[in-house]
């Protein structure tokens, strides 16, 4: 299922056949497509209006953006959100 192997089979004029595969999201849980994205400032905008910084990139290439503690602390969503002992969220 990586791109390149895809992009050789309909190359080869060959119909792929992937399985489906569910969202990692716990039940209950806000789904990432709730989160908005500013474009012009690099960051996220969670349901509750925070931000979310960009922080790193992972080794799989992947930008990982946290929120801050202070902001999660008192959030009346936070249950919906984030479980973590250190009270951030990360995408």
């Amino acid at each position: 299922m990586t791109p390149a192997i895809c992009r050789a089979i309909v190359q080869n004029d060959q119909i792929p056949n992937m399985p489906y595969k569910r969202p990692k999201i716990k039940k209950g849980f806000s789904k990432k497509y709730e989160y908005v994205y500013d474009e012009e400032n690099d960051c996220y905008l969670c349901p509750n209006d925070k931000i979310l910084m960009y922080t790193t990139t992972t080794r799989n290439g992947y930008r990982q953006y946290k929120s801050d503690s202070k902001d999660c602390k008192d959030c009346p969503l936070r249950n919906k959100c984030t479980k973590s002992k250190n009270m951030t969220k990360v995408i």
